[in-house]
């Protein structure tokens, strides 16, 4: 399995799914939880669904019933979860190299 390119957007969306690894999620809810715009999220989502670190389904519900469309919900796999806190890991400690500007948080 190899890994995506861990872009800070990646980052970003890999650390709110790594937040409750069990828990669903929809793309706008990850868009919110990350800042991030839909344009951005779904492809990274989709990467990430390909190479087995995510997988998703769709909400069972009838979209006129509900007023809205069905959404696709998203969760990260288990060996999805190992893989991704390991490269988010070696993402953040390759930013905080002295001098390297832009270094992101410490993880929570």
């Amino acid at each position: 399995m190899r890994s995506p390119r861990m872009t800070i957007p990646t980052q970003l969306v890999l650390r709110l799914l790594l937040a409750e690894p069990g828990r669903e999620l929809y793309g706008v809810e990850i868009g919110d939880g990350t800042g991030l715009p839909s344009g951005t999220v779904h492809p990274i989502l989709a990467r990430l669904e390909a190479i087995g670190w995510v997988e998703s389904r769709w909400e069972d519900v009838d979209p006129s019933a509900a007023g809205r469309p069905a959404r696709r919900y998203y969760r990260v796999t288990a060996d999805g979860a190992e893989l991704a806190r390991d490269a988010v890991a070696r993402a953040y400690t390759g930013r905080r190299s002295p001098g390297v500007a832009g270094a992101l948080p410490e993880p929570s």
